[in-house]
């Protein structure tokens, strides 16, 4: 089910005829008291607030059902190195989340429909989410406020690190997990804390708690933009890439798409934040 569908109900009622028959004595109405004004006036507030309610339940309803399938969505958008944010409004977050839902059945068309649809939306939210990420990461803004002014200039080449970096530093923050670092001795990947977190939330039953474990879904599995060399290898993978990218080793990704896919992946580590209601505080 399309986001689209969750709020299309027509709530307005068919205005009454109010016309009179020609032929018949017209009788004025004495003029209301105050107090009869006052009960027609709640009257109708009431009655269009049952609207609302009747419709707010039926749209919840349908997220219930549809949300249910969010989290495959949501993996499939990772592995185009798309990422949502909770940090969007519910009306972007369900465009780009259910966006696959409308791609095209071909599925070499499938990457540039994604790459439209996620660029335009982020273009159009760009400067609100990077000044929320900087608001709830201020000892970041300083890196966060001139990669979102290069991106703006066209300097891909610098902006796309940055947004790297500093959505690996706002997942250390958050989880005290490293978001490209495979789990070692030294190190917790933060898919082990995902997927933990993610089974716990998914066991509640509300569109809400789908929402919420579907965003730690896009962390659970393995990332292609954080895949290392033998598995790009073994994969096949030639996309954005942490690892080409700042060890030098891919020369050609700076372009506008690539940066909003860093900067996407920034806005859902700074996302988490919304998940696990914390405030981050510089350590």
């Amino acid at each position: 089910m399309a986001s689209s569908e969750f709020l299309d109900e027509k709530t307005d009622a068919t205005p009454e005829d109010n016309s009179i028959e020609q032929n018949k004595t017209i009788v004025t109405p004495a003029p209301k008291n105050d107090f009869s004004s006052l009960v027609d006036g709640l009257s109708g507030f009431f009655l269009e607030v049952g609207k609302f309610i009747v419709l707010m339940k039926e749209s919840n309803d349908k997220r219930d059902v549809a949300y249910k399938d969010l989290d495959g969505y949501l993996k499939i958008l990772a592995e185009h190195s798309w990422f949502t944010s909770l940090n969007l409004s519910l009306h972007d977050y369900e465009y780009l989340s259910f966006s696959f839902l409308e791609a095209p059945k071909d599925e070499s068309l499938v990457a540039d429909f994604l790459n439209e649809r996620f660029t335009k939306c982020y273009a159009e939210n760009f400067e609100y989410l990077w000044k929320k990420a900087a608001e709830q990461f201020p000892h970041r803004e300083f890196a966060i406020r001139p990669a979102a002014q290069a991106h703006l200039d066209g300097a891909y080449a610098l902006s796309i690190p940055v947004f790297m970096s500093q959505a690996e530093g706002m997942i250390r923050d958050l989880t005290q997990t490293e978001l490209f670092s495979k789990t070692t001795s030294r190190f917790t990947n933060v898919s082990d804390i995902a997927r933990t977190k993610h089974s716990q939330v998914v066991q509640l039953q509300s569109w809400i708690s789908y929402a919420d474990a579907a965003h730690w879904s896009q962390l659970k599995d393995p990332l292609p933009i954080a895949l290392n060399d033998g598995d790009r290898k073994k994969f096949g993978y030639n996309g954005l890439n942490r690892n080409t990218v700042l060890h030098g080793i891919d020369t050609d990704y700076a372009s506008e798409t690539n940066s909003f896919k860093a900067f996407s992946l920034m806005c859902h580590a700074a996302g988490i934040g919304e998940v696990l209601k914390e405030k981050v505080e510089t350590s």
